[in-house]
């Protein structure tokens, strides 16, 4: 895929999250819920491809439980993943979990991997020159989805 089509695609991508977002505070999710979900999300879908292709394939990281540091890296990623999971249990409507599910992919997981490959083909200024577009796209969304007004000014 192109880097330009892919920075476009995730784009509406984001526009999508913020509308999915709107949707489900509306129906009354507290938004602290909702991003705890997001990142529990982001979590479980990137966690087992870090731990796969960094730790195994490439050798970047090696944990040495004998060593203070290794253990203070397994601590705080056991403590951020029990965090979140506490979070979900004690308050978080089933219902909006989906929506949660798919902010946490799109935003977190896919954002990643393309914004990635772009920067490596482009350079990071192709992402920033993308941003400016989120806007228009999460307002004709939300006009379409959810049938919001566009108003300009007051």
């Amino acid at each position: 895929m192109k880097p330009y089509a892919a920075m476009v695609l995730l784009q509406f991508g984001y526009a999508s999250t913020s509308v999915a977002a709107a949707a489900t505070l509306k129906q009354g999710m507290n938004h602290f819920v909702l991003v705890v979900y997001r990142n529990a999300v982001a979590v479980a879908v990137l966690a087992p491809f870090a731990f796969c292709f960094e730790r195994y394939i490439f050798r970047m990281e090696k944990l040495n439980l004998r060593k203070r540091h290794s253990q203070a890296k397994v601590a705080g990623a056991a403590e951020t993943v029990a965090g979140a999971i506490l979070m979900i249990v004690y308050k978080g409507p089933v219902v909006n979990f989906l929506w949660s599910v798919y902010v946490g992919i799109v935003c977190s997981g896919v954002s990643y991997y393309v914004q990635g490959m772009v920067m490596k083909m482009r350079g990071p200024s192709v992402c920033n020159r993308f941003q400016p577009s989120l806007h228009d796209h999460a307002s004709f969304m939300g006009h379409i989805i959810l049938s919001e007004e566009i108003t300009l000014g007051r």
